[in-house]
């Protein structure tokens, strides 16, 4: 039995650090002027689809887009709006993006 329950634990406590994609949603409101609504960037080749990227990429480029670590052409364009995102807020959008269809 308890074989049974484990895996479930597991995922439990997976979903728990993984960020809340209903709290994404609302904080993504200032991401779309760039990456659309959502976060498919159909209509500015310029910026990068993020609907449907991997969970942990995009919290690795928000943390280093937040940290200035990221000198990319373009990349300062993400600074400012990334300055004021909390460790919390970062997990929010990444499960919100990681969840869309890409």
């Amino acid at each position: 039995m308890l074989a049974v329950l484990a895996p479930m634990v597991c995922e439990a406590g997976a979903d728990e650090t993984r960020g809340d994609p209903r709290r994404g949603l609302e904080l993504s409101v200032s991401c779309a002027s760039c990456h659309e609504g959502d976060g498919r960037s159909l209509g500015y080749r310029l910026y990068p689809r993020i609907a449907g990227q991997h969970y942990q990429y995009l919290v690795n480029a928000l943390t280093e887009f937040r940290r200035l670590e990221r000198h990319q052409a373009y990349a300062f364009q993400m600074w400012d709006p990334t300055l004021h995102l909390t460790d919390q807020d970062v997990r929010d959008l990444a499960a919100y993006y990681a969840k869309l269809p890409w």
